[in-house]
């Protein structure tokens, strides 16, 4: 564990660098922060940010530790290019978290990308166990550690989410919160034609494959049935409970346009999708999603949250959530269950033992050192391989580059300052006295160190260029982030 004086294990500094690139801000940006702040403590360096202009830059920057959020093809490619520049490469599957991994097949692993990776962090037993059975030659690079997303839903983190969460409850009062997941028929990519033409250029899918072109006909019927079926759940939900609001919250990948029509005429009906989804789900009185990964961090956070089935199909059982959430097979079984528990004192609220009891062998970190404190203690290692490196951009170093709408989106505008106040909390949380420098580097993206002096920022990123400044998606607010 850490201890006061902001080294890991009373260990002195070892020096080196770590990447963090990050893709999906509310789903990844917290729990990157909190490597940082633990990888700080342990004495590395952090350049941390936007996925996609920092494997542009991997061969402008020194050597480091270069930890993955998935193990695509896409990812092997980056792996083998890291390697090439001497870098160490390491791998988390943020897919795999709602995902029972004994079921969901885990199709979008690349056996590519795991022999380019040089440690693989596993969540639990089942992850670990379906990944060596599936590629027992690269077995040995497995290491359970649970997931730091899950760090941060274990108690000792929750006060940190106190603020957000009272806000929420003063600005909406009681309210049901309702999420959802609809990446093939909803997606922001374009219609289901694009985004199955997007998998098989990534190698996630082979519609030559039975099996992967049955999944996706399927995953199609019960995605287009489910959208239909939320549209009357909102109504009934809307009509039964008069004294809650209903929030619902897309996924960030999916279209916001067909949900506002869908609430049309439902007043206390609302949208949103500001920031992470862990507040959120610690404000609302019930959660109800279609085999959401939200599901399983409800139950993580001792909140309760129902599984809506109104179909029988495979898709859902290859979900964890359906299997750790309570179910409804129609919405009057939904309404009368969160009728049940609304009526209930928070307090007695809990999940039937074997819910526990499969959580558990799915996820590890739960007690003990946290999954970052585990993952960080391999990182410095592979970091000590490559030497000790002090961060510093090589000429050509791209500050800026041109998004996709869509990916614009997955990962907002933030600013240096934002990031300290959220280490700030983080490590207070974690009682670290460790002051922070960050200094950002270029568009969303930022290097962050520990420092003895006072907690500072800094922006050497310099004005946006022209063609950026001058496109309308460059907005007001995008301006005052840099």
């Amino acid at each position: 564990m850490i201890d006061r004086t902001g080294h890991r294990n009373g260990s002195p500094a070892q020096g080196g660098i770590l990447y963090l690139p990050i893709e999906v801000s509310v789903r990844e940006l917290e729990s990157r922060l909190l490597l940082a702040a633990v990888a700080c403590a342990a004495g590395l360096e952090v350049v941390l940010g936007q996925k996609w202009l920092l494997q542009k830059n991997i061969p402008r920057m020194p050597p480091g530790v270069l930890l993955f959020k998935t193990l695509t093809n896409r990812d092997a490619l980056a792996m083998r290019e890291a390697h090439v520049h001497g870098y160490r490469t390491a791998a988390i599957d943020e897919e795999a978290p709602g995902i029972d991994p004994r079921t969901g097949g885990l199709r979008w692993v690349s056996e590519d990308a795991l022999a380019q990776s040089d440690a693989i962090f596993a969540l639990g037993d089942d992850h670990r166990d379906a990944l060596a059975g599936k590629y027992p030659q690269h077995a040995a690079k497995l290491e359970i550690v649970g997931n730091p997303r899950w760090d941060l839903l274990r108690p000792e983190f929750r006060a940190a989410h106190a603020g957000e969460t009272a806000a929420l409850r003063r600005e909406f009062g009681p309210f049901i919160l309702i999420n959802t997941n609809f990446g093939l028929t909803n997606s922001a990519k374009g219609p289901p034609e694009a985004v199955v033409r997007a998998l098989v250029r990534g190698g996630k899918l082979n519609m030559n494959n039975p099996d992967d072109a049955n999944l996706i006909a399927e995953s199609k019927r019960v995605e287009t049935l489910l959208m239909a079926e939320i549209g009357g759940l909102l109504r009934r939900l809307h009509d039964a409970f008069p004294g809650h609001r209903i929030v619902v919250r897309p996924h960030p990948n999916e279209v916001l346009e067909p949900w506002r029509k869908i609430v049309e005429g439902l007043p206390r009906v609302s949208i949103e999708r500001r920031g992470a989804a862990i507040p959120w789900i610690m404000a609302a009185d019930v959660l109800i999603h279609p085999y959401c990964t939200t599901g399983v961090e409800a139950f993580a956070l001792d909140r309760p949250a129902i599984c809506f089935k109104p179909t029988e199909t495979p898709i859902y059982d290859i979900y964890l959530s359906s299997s750790i959430n309570f179910l409804a097979h129609n919405t009057e079984e939904l309404v009368t269950e969160v009728a049940r528990i609304v009526s209930q004192p928070p307090s007695s609220f809990e999940y039937p033992v074997e819910f526990r009891q499969r959580f558990d062998h799915a996820f590890a970190g739960h007690h003990g050192p946290l999954s970052a404190e585990l993952m960080v203690q391999r990182l410095a290692a592979l970091a000590r391989e490559i030497g000790a490196k002090t961060w510093q951009p090589a000429p050509g170093f791209h500050r800026w580059m041109w998004l996709k709408q869509h990916k614009d989106a997955l990962m907002p505008r933030v600013g240096a300052d934002q990031l300290l106040e959220r280490l700030q909390r983080l490590q207070a949380q974690l009682g670290m006295r460790q002051n922070f420098a960050i200094t950002q580097m270029g568009d969303r993206l930022f290097h962050v160190t520990a420092t003895a002096s006072e907690s500072h920022v800094d922006d050497q990123s310099g004005v946006p260029p022209f063609w950026l400044r001058a496109h309308p998606r460059y907005t007001e607010a995008a301006r005052a982030a840099h």
